[in-house]
């Protein structure tokens, strides 16, 4: 393995790989300045195209969580805790 031959090869790639990042970086600058890309690039096109979707939870909202239920969850957790701790003891 001639390490010379290696060093010049990589050399090279590095080359190209720093051109193309320039590249990419100048096409990046040119998209920004050109139009403005909100979250999902052409959102504002793609909804008013498209029906809006609904959800079949659409209006539903949670109700208060009682007490005595909360009481429950917690003990749950409390319990499935423990279980998990005496299994890596």
């Amino acid at each position: 393995m001639n390490l010379e031959q290696t060093i010049t090869d990589l050399e090279k790639q590095a080359t190209q790989y720093t051109e193309a990042a320039n590249s990419l970086r100048a096409l990046l600058q040119q998209g920004k300045t050109s139009q403005p890309v909100g979250r999902h690039g052409n959102s504002a096109k793609v909804a008013s195209k498209k029906a809006p979707a609904r959800s079949k939870k659409q209006g539903r909202k949670k109700g208060a969580v009682s007490d005595e239920t909360r009481a429950k969850i917690s003990q749950a957790l409390r319990a499935s805790h423990a279980a998990r701790k005496a299994q890596t003891a």
